[in-house]
Order: C-alpha cells, then structure tokens, then sequence
C-alpha cells in the first residue's frame, strides 16, 4: 500500500507531529509541494486518522489512572450495542476494548483522586446495561509509552 517515502513520512509524524511540511521535505527527500501531497494522500485512504496532543494527565488534574476489566451478561448483538453505546457517555473513559476469553471489555479511566474514582465507578460504570463483574487494575508508574506504530515495508 505504501512505499518507503510514505512510511518515511508517517514515521516522522508519528514521532514529531509538529513537524514542517519543509523539515518533513527535507528529511525524506522530496519536495515540500510532494510531501504535503502524499500525507493528503495518506489521510485520504485513513491510513492517517488525526493529529492530537499529548497532555501529561498529572498536570491537568487527573492522577488516577486505572483499566476496569469488565464482564457482560451475555455477548449479543444487542447487549454489545447497548454496553458500547452508554459507555461513550463518560468522558473519563479515554478508551474501551472488547477482548476474548473470560473478560469481555477493558476500559481505561482517568480521575482526580480515589473519590472521584469511585464516583466515577458508582454513576457511570455500574450503571452500564449487562455488567456482571468488574476488577479494576490501577496504573502506577509508566514503564513504557510508544504512541508510534511499528510499520513494516
């Protein structure tokens, strides 16, 4: 699907996002005019999806951060639909996956402290269509954080 240029690029991108469309020229090769047509090109077929900034969570209030395997009653359509549905309402849930075997979700969530958590579990979580149980696992130290994409080419 893409060339070598291209996985230049979304390299780069992945790794320095405020990057110039003339430093992102100059580091693959090519001219600014070429460059900025391939990331067009690129976000078109979705490979690129968006830009965003990185927030340091601690700094912005939130210092609690905890993923909260979840199980459902039942894996239905419409259990799946319903679960999915009133969990995008919370915006403290950053993200949601639904995964095999015994659990059926996992859920990341950030809060201001231990009370706000609970709250958090309280009103948003166990009101959620279907729960049967939920373990929460809190995150301490950051061991590793890669938001780049290994791409292989």
């Amino acid at each position: 699907m893409f060339d070598k240029i291209d996985v230049q690029i979304v390299e780069i991108l992945q790794e320095r996002g405020k990057s110039t469309n003339l430093e992102m020229s100059e580091q693959v090769g090519l001219s600014v005019t070429a460059c900025v047509n391939r990331i067009k090109k690129l976000e078109a077929a979705g490979v690129i999806s968006g830009y965003h900034a990185k927030l340091d969570t601690s700094k912005v209030g939130l210092k609690i951060c905890a993923l909260v395997l979840i199980k459902v009653a039942s894996n239905t359509t419409e259990t799946a639909q319903k679960f999915q549905s009133a969990i995008n309402k919370s915006k403290f849930i950053t993200e949601c996956y639904m995964t095999a075997g015994d659990i059926d979700y996992v859920a990341k969530i950030y809060a201001r402290d231990f009370e706000h958590y609970e709250q958090l579990i309280r009103e948003d979580l166990a009101n959620l269509p279907g729960i049967v149980s939920m373990q929460s696992l809190f995150l301490f130290s950051n061991v590793v954080s890669r938001h780049s994409i290994p791409l292989i080419n």
